[in-house]
């Protein structure tokens, strides 16, 4: 699952052979509202529960200046 242009762009360049793509979620506003954020996590929260898959990780940059940003990745299910 994928949420905003670029995260879908970067997986079809990069890990299209080892992930299946279920969702993407991109044509979204710069802040979600709340419904948007709701629906995404229920559909993560779906797929796990329905064991279609055994984690759900959350995968983000974090900004730092103009020139830098750090990669973080976070644990969303299991708890």
């Amino acid at each position: 699952m994928t949420i905003g242009r670029k995260a879908k762009s970067a997986m079809a360049r990069h890990k299209a052979d080892k992930f299946e793509l279920v969702e993407s979620f991109a044509n979204l506003s710069s802040i979600p509202s709340s419904q948007e954020a709701t629906l995404i996590a229920d559909t993560a929260i779906a797929e796990f529960t329905s064991r279609a898959a055994d984690k759900v990780e959350i995968i983000t940059t974090d900004f730092i200046s103009l020139v830098h940003s750090e990669v973080k990745r976070l644990d969303f299910l299991p708890i």
